[in-house]
């Protein structure tokens, strides 16, 4: 481990001594001038981080921390380090393929609503037009996603309360199956493509170091959630494949996969140039 570092992880993390370190070891310009223009309010807890990373401590360790960093390091000097991860046997259960799509959309529905909070939550305190108008744009979309999921999660329970009863489960299983379909389209990617996005003619030569990198983070999100839409119908993989058949929907969605792989080696091209 780095004893620079270690030292500076278990003294007083001085703001200006952790920018110098972080100069002195990391090797990326951008991370290093986003840091030395960032506000030690807002991004001590992310220097840390870095530094810990670059000390040699292994992320999943950082992030299971619940200790002090000396005793984090103590542990890390004395554990063998062991990439296999305990793998448990889940039971093979078999739903209606109405419940089996339904606990997809339950994830999705949560996924979209952590998207938006996260970005209501990046637009700050401001209250002027702008800001003011995408937060009010933002909340509008939201509304009906919130509406889904609890009338989708309520179906849910219902049909596990009166499963065994097979006319009332059956008709609780329509209502699900409608409710899928409403939610399929509620949850279409173009209406939840980044706003902030030139889908036409990406210029990202404007942007600030720190922007860029959300951007590049946003798209490289975006493009696995668009195959994972093509090849599973969810945003997250499967266990087994269910690929959007052939047709409008599908060639939407390949459509929009290029384009987002476009402007994802426009931002690298752009991130090279900004690196020297």
């Amino acid at each position: 481990m780095n004893k620079e570092i270690i030292n500076w992880l278990t003294s007083s993390k001085d703001w200006n001594e952790g920018i110098s370190l972080l100069k002195k070891y990391s090797k990326n310009k951008m991370q290093i001038r986003i840091f030395s223009k960032s506000n030690p309010k807002y991004k001590a807890d992310s220097l840390e981080y870095e530094l810990k990373k670059i000390a040699g401590i292994h992320p999943s360790e950082i992030f299971k921390q619940r200790c002090s960093n000396a005793q984090l390091i103590d542990r890390c000097n004395h554990t063998p380090n062991t990439n296999k991860a305990t793998q448990k046997c889940k039971p093979n259960l078999h739903y209606p393929k109405a419940i089996a799509e339904a606990k997809i959309l339950i994830k999705n529905l949560y996924i979209y609503l952590s998207k938006m909070h996260t970005q209501l939550y990046d637009l700050g305190e401001d209250n002027d037009k702008k800001t003011c108008k995408m937060r009010a744009s933002i909340i509008e979309k939201r509304k009906p996603i919130i509406l889904a999921f609890s009338e989708l999660y309520e179906l849910m329970e219902e049909y596990y309360r009166r499963c065994t009863d097979l006319v009332l489960s059956k008709g609780v299983l329509l209502k699900i199956n409608e409710l899928n379909i409403k939610i399929d389209n509620l949850l279409n990617i173009d209406n939840y493509v980044d706003e902030t996005c030139n889908t036409t003619k990406p210029s990202f030569s404007d942007l600030t170091d720190l922007q860029i990198v959300k951007k590049k983070y946003a798209l490289s999100s975006l493009i696995t959630k668009t195959e994972n839409q093509l090849r599973y119908q969810a945003i997250t993989r499967l266990s087994e494949p269910h690929p959007i058949p052939e047709g409008n929907k599908r060639d939407k969605y390949i459509a929009k996969l290029n384009d987002l792989k476009k402007q994802y080696t426009a931002i690298l091209k752009e991130i090279q140039k900004r690196n020297g």
